[in-house]
């Protein structure tokens, strides 16, 4: 099962805090070692950061197609989330 984890309202370097972020990750390598990725946003009122990260476990789909989080725009990456668990039904939904 693929790991998750929300960090959110971090306030101070973006970079220290990146950082903080990624050695968190790194104790999720056993759930997830096929790969990782986040994504960070920044409150534009507060500038508090948050973050959300993925470590993958991939089973059904191998190739780079199921990395997340998910974009509802991947232009914009306005709206990421992550889901958890696999959508076995996947095909079905695609031919939708």
């Amino acid at each position: 099962m693929c790991g998750i984890f929300a960090v959110l309202g971090l306030t101070g370097d973006p970079a220290v805090n990146r950082r903080r972020v990624y050695a968190l990750a790194k104790r999720l390598r056993h759930r997830g070692p096929d790969s990782y990725n986040m994504d960070v946003s920044v409150d534009p009122k507060t500038g508090a950061q948050s973050f959300i990260v993925h470590k993958r476990l991939s089973i059904v789909a191998p190739g780079p197609d199921g990395d997340q989080p998910l974009y509802v725009d991947k232009a914009t990456k306005e709206i990421a989330f992550i889901c958890n668990g696999e959508i076995y039904n996947h095909e079905a939904l695609r031919a939708k």
